[in-house]
């Protein structure tokens, strides 16, 4: 399906939107990091991040009918939330180590960082999407409760 910008831009559920910026916040964190990470930390960072996407966008296209596709929808948010979980650690991690956070580029000589305030920034971020996946997943349960 192609990408259409006014289309996305419509999308008014906030947990969807939420992950995207995870995703996007996340993949500008991991550019920033020395290339000598690419391997270790920052693809394994950014997959979760796309997983924690992935996942609440699985779980909002399902509109269920019945028991089966409700807990088809619950497990995508679970998984959401537990990737959720697995970033936000990660991130923890670069808090906690601040040199891995700063090298000096090779080729121009420039020291290039990911600041303390992109760190938060994604943090808070990640807070928000807790609280929205543990909101949505209280309202799905009741409201299909009757579902046969």
């Amino acid at each position: 399906m192609p990408y259409h910008k006014e289309r996305n831009e419509e999308n008014k559920f906030e947990v969807v939107n939420t992950a995207n910026k995870i995703y996007k916040y996340t993949i500008k964190l991991c550019v920033k990091l020395p290339k000598r990470y690419t391997f270790l930390v920052s693809q394994k960072i950014a997959n979760t991040a796309y997983e924690v996407m992935e996942n609440a966008r699985s779980a909002n296209s399902i509109f269920p009918s019945n028991i089966h596709e409700s807990q088809m929808r619950k497990d995508y948010w679970s998984i959401a939330r537990a990737k959720l979980q697995v970033l936000s650690t990660s991130i923890n991690y670069f808090a906690d180590e601040p040199d891995i956070l700063t090298y000096k580029d090779e080729v121009s000589g420039k020291v290039k960082r990911v600041t303390k305030n992109e760190l938060n920034q994604l943090a808070d971020v990640i807070a928000e999407e807790q609280t929205l996946l543990t909101n949505i997943m209280k309202s799905d349960k009741e409201r299909f409760a009757n579902l046969t």
